[in-house]
């Protein structure tokens, strides 16, 4: 069975995108995220993977989910979770809103980078804390707090 983990950047009011693009620039943060998915399996929207200049990020194997197959360069392009190999242990779920909705009750556990303003956005992260817990604050800066939680028992 898939262990499915969600890593998402988050403003203090659940803003995670504006016109399909990151609304702040904080290179820390995105170097936080290069560290911790580095050589893992990734799982992402079509959409974002398209906002991410549609390029696979390097020393990750990429799995984008999509209601069409358009030969995508670099990943693989799936329509269904069940296409996922049975092989896979572990799944790093990145984006967009749509693809975290429909993980979350499958995750068990969460690595949000909490963005320390609100701003204004068209893409927000689903309500979580009902299912998850907090247990650590790994790293903290004055622009962004990574908070670790895990799905309730």
């Amino acid at each position: 069975m898939i262990d499915f983990k969600i890593i998402a950047a988050i403003s203090l009011n659940r803003v995670i995108g504006c016109r399909q693009r990151l609304p702040w620039h904080l290179p820390e943060e995105l170097q936080w995220f290069r560290q911790t998915t580095l050589n893992q399996t990734l799982l992402m929207g079509r959409k974002t993977f398209d906002s991410m200049g549609k390029r696979p990020l390097p020393q990750r194997i990429t799995y984008v989910l999509t209601h069409h197959k358009t030969g995508l360069q670099g990943v693989q392009e799936i329509t269904s979770l069940d296409e996922l190999p049975e092989s896979l242990t572990t799944v790093w779920v990145c984006g967009g809103a749509s693809i975290y909705e429909l993980l979350l009750p499958k995750a068990s556990e969460l690595i949000l980078s909490v963005i320390q303003c609100t701003i204004d956005g068209d893409a927000f992260f689903p309500p979580f804390e009902s299912r998850f817990q907090q247990v650590a604050v790994l790293k903290r800066t004055d622009d962004f707090e990574v908070q670790k939680w895990v799905a309730k028992p």
